[in-house]
Parts: C-alpha cells; sequence; structure tokens
C-alpha cells in the first residue's frame, strides 16, 4: 500500500456490466483501493456518490438514463469543494474535444479512455492514485491529440495552488487581451508554436511572449495547466 493512511475509497459508474465487474474484481488485487459501490446509470450513481462521497468517483459518459458529466456537474452543485474531497475521473471511450473540455469545465480531474485498458489495469490504478494526490490526469493518448502538449513522464498534470475563483478574481483585474484570447483558444485547440503564428500571421516569437502572458496571468506553469484552467474558468469554447 502507498503512503496513504487508509485505502483510496472508489465508486465505479459505468453502465457495461462487463467493464463494470473487471474494474471491481481487478481493484481487489490492489490493497490500496477500496471498491466501496458500482452504480449502472445516472440515477443510482448519483445517488451512490452522495451517499458515500468516495476519494474517487470513475465516471462513465454515456449511460442509459443520463450523460456523466451531467453527474459531475450536478454531484458538484450539491456538495461543492472545498468541504468535498471527491475527485472524479472520466472513463469512457469518447475521445471528441467537446466531451473533454466539458467534463473538465465541469470539475472532473481526470479523464482516461477505455481503449487504453488494452495496456492493463495499473494505468488507471496510478490514473486513480494520482489525481487522489491532487493532480490532474489527462490520458496521453488524448491529451497528445486535443492539447498536443508535451506532458511529463507519468501522462499527468499537475494543477496546484490558488482555487479557480482566485484566478478568476485576478483576471478581472488583468484580463486577457483579444489577441490573448486568440492565442489561448489555438493552445487548446493542439496548435503547435509554429502553427499558431501562421494561423495569426505572426512570428513564433511573438506567439511565445503572448503565451509566457497567458501563463503568468492564468498563473500556469505550462500549456496544459494553462488549457485546463481555461476549460475550467470558461474562457474558451
Amino acid at each position: 500500500m502507498s503512503k496513504q493512511q487508509r485505502p483510496i475509497t472508489v465508486v465505479i459508474i459505468e453502465d457495461h456490466e462487463l467493464m463494470r465487474n473487471v474494474l471491481a474484481a481487478s481493484f481487489k488485487g490492489y490493497p490500496q483501493i477500496d471498491t466501496v459501490c458500482c452504480s449502472s446509470n445516472y440515477a443510482t450513481g448519483l445517488n451512490a456518490l452522495l451517499a458515500h462521497k468516495p476519494d474517487i468517483a470513475l465516471v462513465d459518459i454515456i449511460l442509459p438514463d443520463g450523460s456523466g458529466i451531467d453527474i459531475i456537474k450536478e454531484f458538484y452543485r450539491r456538495f461543492q469543494r472545498p468541504e468535498n474531497r471527491t475527485k472524479i475521473i472520466c472513463l469512457t471511450s469518447l475521445e471528441e474535444k467537446e466531451n473533454i473540455y466539458a467534463a473538465f469545465r465541469e470539475g472532473a480531474m481526470g479523464y482516461c479512455v477505455k481503449q487504453s485498458a488494452a495496456s492493463g489495469i495499473e494505468w488507471l490504478i496510478k490514473a486513480i492514485e494520482r489525481v487522489h494526490e491532487g493532480e490532474i490526469w489527462i490520458d496521453s493518448k488524448i491529451a497528445e491529440t486535443i492539447l498536443s502538449i508535451a506532458i511529463n513522464q507519468s501522462n499527468s498534470v499537475v494543477i496546484e495552488g490558488e482555487s479557480e475563483t482566485h484566478y478568476a478574481k485576478c483576471l478581472e483585474e488583468n484580463p486577457l487581451t483579444p489577441r490573448e484570447f486568440e492565442v489561448l483558444q489555438l493552445l487548446v485547440d493542439g496548435f503547435t508554436n509554429e502553427q499558431i503564428a501562421e494561423n495569426l500571421i505572426v512570428t513564433v516569437g511573438t506567439v511565445k511572449s503572448h503565451i509566457k502572458v497567458i501563463l503568468d496571468k492564468l498563473g500556469a506553469q505550462n500549456r496544459t495547466q494553462a488549457a485546463v484552467r481555461a476549460l475550467r474558468l470558461e474562457l474558451i469554447s
């Protein structure tokens, strides 16, 4: 077991019975994970989160009676941080950027694609542990195509520091310029510096300068942190 004092409590919300059972059975082999409940739909899943308030919730986006993203939105509406310790990871087959953006915008701390399961359960255990420790986890499979940003060797991104409310207030005092918004949108859409420069008809040096200012204003250490924070603050579409 890792350094935490007790197992990480997990709720699984997954409509596919085989996937749900495989996850629950696999987690039994890891003493640091304690699966407290499994649910197959929106209604029972939301109730399970409200009743158990687990450390981690694995939530599928496509459910027979609703959306996993709506579960995230409704759960955090009813039981907000910082009192709420529950962190949510989307575990889904959907790789479209609209779903990824919506998940992080509503408060998800991780986004994993089921296709990665072919590499074994270890990748998901690592995601659970890192998110439990306060990191943002983005599967490398989607990070490279959606955010197009270099991520660290653990395939995760750390988001630390003040709350999003703090940075929202900072932006009110020192807002992004229209040009910085353009650069931020292209950055989140996965454009490289060279592609942003070509798109905006400016030099790469100018793009780098804009990105530096954007990172400062968002309180981000790198492009990935800036992208996630922009989604949380609904700065981009």
